[in-house]
């Protein structure tokens, strides 16, 4: 396998993965039998699989791939990349091309695209888009063997929709992908703004009143931020700038040593704010409305698309196009230069706990822990340092194993019990044992309790906040940690503690096994992690 993709062009190695998911997702509407619809997708599934944890360590071991760019000087000395300026080499110590004396270099990054044109489609491969990568395929593979079970078993005689709804969900995938492999914010934009057209049919499956008008302030929400925030701040930083590549970002220290911060400050709000499928305070409303989808499609939002590719994107906006040192740099001259995000992230955290207290209904409980979770990426990227990226980049990969278990959790309940209240989760531990300690592996990730990996995650963030003598936010934290242990820990306590009500005391026994070996390898993946990092 290994011989194979070091063979392939750099375009064809990385640009594959989306084509695959979502020639994946058309094979449910061909006219082919239904026991080839069971079996091609999991066979391309699990090629998939393969296949991007090849690429994996080819970019981590032997075969790296370094992105070296070529610069001359214009006149006003600032460094202009040239028309053939991308070179791709397997080995660090060998240019082949040293005809310029200006030379900047990304180690851990692989450009697949030649075209610099302000409004062109062009993609890049750097070490967080590899990781996202490969978190978003391992979860898509157990997600699509849970998801057409559970559609299957829920909508039964509906496959027609059920087929349709596939495609969706893959195109879905597939699209997150094209995003995170995005060299330029123009690109990014584009597949963002697929990603939320695509999600509205998967959404509003069930055709009820409710989900009409849920639907209507999911798509105003994040179509209507973007278009009115992200899209203008990007051809405004266009015009101002001059370039919209990520590893062009240097071009911002014009706009710096003229000490025009309020435009920097003004653009960097707009793009964070219009990125409203990061869930950031206070457009956050829609994801709990969106919770009327069906509950893979939940699952879908949470941890493998859209609220995950919306922190992504902001943390994309904040690593390439304004930089940590600029933002760092910035910050230190007020609230309006960068500092609101570490106060309204914090802030979120806790609002979304207390609203997650009070939920009843399950996947509403989880909509607002993810709004919880994802504050903590954002007030680890609110510190404008290296390490905080990294630190972030963690606390997206263990919220997104750790959730999309839960929703996997609450949708074999709802199919078994029909219920969608925390009730429905009395009892497990006396009926399905795996699905019982699957709850607690993800529940105590999310609490950050010690040998999780959301405990590594937590401890680095209180740390990076000790460096910033900023006792208040180790206080919001550990408060923090205090409140989603009280929403979380009454799931454990009613999957051990509490009986299940005699109408569903047989009803967990003879669980489909596709949605019990999704829940295990999941877990078994979060536990790894711990021991990995």
């Amino acid at each position: 396998m290994l011989s194979i993709i070091n063979n392939l062009s750099n375009i064809n190695m990385f640009l594959i993965l989306p084509f695959l998911v979502s020639f994946c997702g058309a094979l449910y509407l061909a006219n082919i039998s239904n026991k080839l619809k069971k079996i091609l997708p999991l066979v391309i599934q699990l090629i998939s699989l393969i296949f991007v944890f090849s690429l994996y360590i080819l970019f981590q071991n032997n075969v790296e791939f370094h992105n070296v760019i070529f610069f001359s000087q214009n006149q006003d000395n600032t460094r202009i990349p040239e028309q053939n300026d991308f070179q791709t080499i397997k080995n660090k110590d060998f240019v082949i091309n040293t005809n310029t004396s200006n030379i900047y270099s990304n180690n851990t990054s692989m450009d697949i695209t030649n075209n610099k044109s302000i409004f062109s489609i062009a993609f890049f491969v750097d070490k967080y888009a590899m990781y996202f990568a490969c978190m978003i395929v391992f979860l898509w593979f157990f997600a699509s063997i849970y998801t057409i079970e559970y559609m299957r078993l829920q909508y039964k005689d509906n496959v027609k929709d059920v087929d349709r709804f596939m495609l969706y969900y893959h195109l879905c995938v597939s699209i997150s992908l094209f995003c995170v492999f995005a060299a330029n914010i123009f690109t990014m934009f584009i597949f963002y703004e697929l990603l939320s057209i695509f999600t509205i049919p998967l959404v509003c499956f069930n055709k009820t009143k409710i989900v009409r008008k849920n639907i209507t302030i999911y798509a105003m929400t994040l179509i209507g931020l973007s278009s009115c925030l992200l899209f203008p701040a990007i051809l405004i930083y266009i015009d101002k700038i001059g370039t919209n590549y990520f590893f062009d970002s240097y071009y911002i220290n014009n706009i710096l040593k003229s000490q025009n911060y309020s435009l920097i400050s003004i653009l960097f709000a707009m793009m964070v704010f219009g990125v409203a499928k990061s869930a950031i305070f206070p457009f956050f409303s829609w994801l709990p409305k969106a919770m009327v989808a069906p509950t893979p499609v939940s699952a879908l939002l949470h941890a493998v698309a859209v609220v995950k590719i919306g922190v992504f994107v902001i943390f994309r906006i904040i690593d390439k196009i304004f930089t940590v040192q600029n933002l760092s740099a910035m910050s230190i001259f007020g609230f309006f230069q960068g500092q609101w995000l570490m106060y309204i992230s914090t802030f979120a955290i806790l609002i979304s706990s207390c609203y997650a207290i009070i939920q009843k209904d399950v996947k509403k409980m989880l909509a607002y822990s993810t709004i919880s979770q994802l504050s903590y990426v954002l007030l680890a990227l609110s510190f404008f340092t290296k390490e905080a990226l990294n630190v972030a980049f963690l606390q997206m990969v263990s919220h997104a194993f750790a959730k999309i278990n839960l929703f996997f959790i609450a949708g074999i309940l709802y199919i078994y019990k029909h219920d969608q209240s925390i009730d429905s989760f009395n009892g497990i531990v006396k009926q399905n044992k795996i699905i019982a300690f699957s709850l607690i592996i993800s529940v105590f990730s999310i609490i950050g309790l010690p040998f999780t990996m959301g405990f590594l995650v937590k401890t680095e963030i209180l740390k990076l906040s000790t460096n910033l003598n900023a006792i208040w936010i180790q206080i919001v934290l550990l408060f923090s940690v205090v409140l989603t242990s009280t929403y979380l820990l009454k799931l454990v306590y009613k999957a051990f503690f509490v009986n299940p009500s005699p109408k569903y005391s047989y009803h967990l026994y003879n669980i489909n096994p596709y949605l019990t070996i999704s829940v295990l390898y999941i877990s078994i993946a979060n536990v790894l992690l711990f021991f990995l990092l």
